[in-house]
């Protein structure tokens, strides 16, 4: 039998014993030895004691790479927040050219004052390029409008009458993204599932059924 080993505050020191069933193979094993044996040199206690440490270890490193995604994750999300909220105003910026350009088309259609019109034309066509230009170098898109209306980009302004249901009839507002981020939902219309005849006869028996009342 060994000589058994104790440390300043009493408590017996680990020596490596089967009966203790310890891991960790050290001759001067420093795990608190808690076996009753513990006269033994080759007690060996600490094995519990190891294997709880090297669980909390693993535990409180995953939940530290958790921390460094969530926190990273965040971050991106604030720069994108903050490139939205400076982008805003460029985007209606961007539909007053567009509107602007729509009117001039019309004028340039009936003839009126050509040669004036002409050269507001090209200057806001100029300013407009530019403009589009600068958006794209943010990564900015115009969202697609075709098929059924999705809410995650599109937001359904009112409804006409045709078919299929709920699949866009005419695009209100432009819509714009940033990679995944939405920076405005286009407004749209969607089609209500119904014919216009259908409609129109819904109308009429609607009209037709007030006047009945008013008898």
């Amino acid at each position: 039998m060994g000589e058994n080993t104790n440390d300043d505050t009493g408590k017996n020191k680990c020596r490596g014993n089967e009966k203790c069933k310890c891991n960790c193979n050290e001759k001067n094993c420093n795990c608190e030895c808690t076996c009753k044996d513990s006269q033994d040199k080759n007690c060996n206690c600490g094995n519990e004691k190891c294997e709880e440490y090297k669980n909390d270890l693993k535990r409180l490193a995953a939940e530290f790479d958790n921390y460094k995604k969530r926190v990273e994750k965040e971050k991106q999300q604030t720069r994108m927040d903050a490139q939205a909220n400076a982008l805003a105003p460029f985007l209606d910026m961007n539909d007053a050219f567009e509107t602007a350009l729509l009117h001039i088309n019309k004028k340039n259609a009936t003839g009126a004052d050509a040669n004036g019109v002409k050269v507001y034309e090209d200057g806001i066509k100029l300013l407009h390029k530019k403009l589009h230009s600068t958006l794209q170098s943010f990564g900015v898109k115009e969202i697609a409008c075709k098929g059924i209306a999705n809410h995650l980009y599109h937001e359904v302004m009112l409804q006409v009458p045709g078919e299929p249901a709920g699949e866009i009839a005419q695009i209100l507002r432009k819509g714009y993204t940033m990679g995944d981020y939405v920076l405005r939902p286009a407004q749209v219309s969607v089609f209500a599932g119904i014919s216009k005849e259908e409609k129109s006869a819904e109308n009429k028996t609607e009209k037709s059924g007030g006047q009945n009342e008013e008898k």
